[in-house]
């Protein structure tokens, strides 16, 4: 390859440089709440859902989970100190809906839970025993594949329970520095099969008395149709959509209130994403010959 042509390729480069540099730096300019990037968790079970308080969790719950995205130092179910080392800007604990916190107050000793015949086979006698827990576990499977228990069901139960959940994440709330949104998981599984939708409320007022679960009905359709009710009666459920396509969620924060906050998609252009599809562009018009990716090494070991 000769020098001149060299010396235009190396002052492509250099051009294609200086406008990525200049677009990242207008992009970095422009302020636009409504898309701006915030990243949290969309999907998380504490001891409140069944299958965590069996599985060993029976410390933390969503006070603790929301406590933790916030950046503070709460204990592990093991017994030891953990902090996030960055935290979040939003969360929402999606615990199971269906016998939502029943295991955890059937094994708290005197709560009115414990006391009710319908609750006695959720107890663990010996929590070490492996068997007992084994006994307790194939019980819930098949409590769970079965007709649902109305006498766990009840507004008393499930839902003095999600009072409380509102609760919690309303106190965890600080509008422009961290969201706690009201939400919850709605676990279909027939046949083993994974029918399961979170479910997010923009803002914990006005939210039903009882979640829908899989328990009324393991039809997504059903889910969907209680929504769309809720939504005309003026419920805060969130709009429908497609999902985000990566894990976590862009979302723009107010610093007055949550009534004002919209879901941004990640599927939407970002900075980051703009400027590098630029430089891919760049770079696929500048890898002509094998000559050049030789030259470009060179280059980048000598800055």
């Amino acid at each position: 390859m000769n020098q001149k042509l060299l010396l235009q390729r190396a002052a492509t480069l250099y051009a294609a440089l200086t406008l990525s540099s200049l677009a990242a730096s207008a992009f970095a300019q422009e302020k636009n709440p409504d898309r701006n990037a915030y990243f949290g968790e969309e999907h998380i079970h504490t001891s409140w859902s069944v299958d965590a308080w069996l599985f060993g969790n029976r410390v933390t719950g969503p006070d603790d989970a929301l406590k933790y995205a916030q950046g503070q130092t709460i204990k592990h179910p093991l017994g030891y100190d953990i902090k996030i080392d960055t935290p979040m800007d939003f969360m929402g604990v999606t615990d199971h809906a269906e016998y939502v916190g029943v295991t955890k107050e059937a094994n708290t000793p005197g709560s009115a839970l414990s006391k009710l015949p319908a609750a006695q086979p959720l107890i663990l006698k010996d929590p070490n025993n492996q068997a007992d827990i084994t006994k307790v576990f194939n019980y819930l499977v098949n409590m769970l594949s079965g007709p649902p228990v109305k006498a766990l069901m009840s507004p008393e139960v499930a839902g003095s329970i999600w009072k409380e959940n509102v609760k919690i994440a309303d106190a965890n709330n600080h509008p422009g520095k961290f969201t706690a949104f009201c939400s919850y998981e709605y676990t279909s599984a027939p046949d083993n099969r994974n029918l399961h939708r979170n479910i997010f409320f923009r803002e914990c007022r006005n939210v039903p008395a009882m979640p829908y679960s899989a328990l009324d009905s393991w039809h997504p359709e059903d889910l969907w149709k209680w929504m769309e009710a809720q939504r005309k009666a003026g419920g805060p459920l969130t709009p429908p959509g497609p999902r985000p396509v990566t894990a976590t969620s862009a979302w723009s924060k107010s610093s007055k209130s949550r009534d004002n906050r919209k879901r941004i998609l990640c599927c939407r252009p970002t900075t980051s994403s703009l400027v590098m599809s630029f430089l891919a562009i760049c770079w696929v018009f500048l890898r002509m010959s094998a000559e050049w990716i030789t030259f470009t090494a060179v280059l980048a070991a000598r800055r």
